[in-house]
């Protein structure tokens, strides 16, 4: 497990200087790194354009659409990116499309967008393992209330079905009486 606040090199690389129009390309080295618990990508502000891409080619290689990428943002599940100064638009470093996989497989798995984003707070500062976990398992708790809820609602509905000939007027329609009166049970 990597301490908090330690720098651990995942590659190396060399980053291009001056612009394309320099008759001789120099070259710097630079190393890519993560600190502590951090997703790389969490400090967008010190991005260069060479290791920045703009919102549409984020989006595409991550699937989703920009104005997703713009509704992250303002939910603050993305940090704001830096932007370019002759231009305006936002540059994102490569790592935001690996924040933006976190945030898919998040959803897929039924976090809201409040539980994502404390699950990005809680990789920045102190938490333990364990303190994920007991997330997970509030949201597999909550994921069996729902089933509870869906089997409830499938049991009131087979039982609508049930009491329905299927054919007659509708005046006569057990399932819109049900709708209409109530189903008699609460709830």
């Amino acid at each position: 497990m990597w301490g908090r606040g330690t720098a651990h090199v995942l590659g190396l690389g060399l980053e291009k200087i001056g612009s394309t129009l320099d008759s001789v390309v120099y070259y710097r080295p630079y190393v890519v790194c993560v600190e502590g618990n951090r997703l790389p990508g969490d400090d967008v502000n010190n991005a260069t354009n060479s290791t920045t891409l703009t919102i549409g080619k984020v989006a595409k290689r991550a699937g989703i659409g920009v104005e997703t990428i713009r509704f992250y943002e303002r939910e603050k599940l993305l940090p704001e990116p830096a932007r370019d100064p002759s231009s305006g638009y936002r540059r994102y470093p490569e790592s935001t499309i690996s924040r933006l996989q976190f945030i898919a497989r998040a959803k897929e798995l039924g976090f809201t967008l409040r539980e994502t984003r404390e699950l990005l707070e809680l990789r920045a500062g102190p938490a333990t393992c364990g303190t994920v976990r007991a997330r997970a398992e509030d949201k597999i708790d909550d994921v069996r209330r729902k089933i509870e809820d869906l089997q409830r609602i499938e049991r009131a509905l087979l039982t609508l079905a049930e009491a329905c000939p299927g054919d007659g007027a509708l005046d006569d329609c057990p399932i819109l009486g049900a709708l209409e009166g109530g189903f008699g049970d609460g709830g």
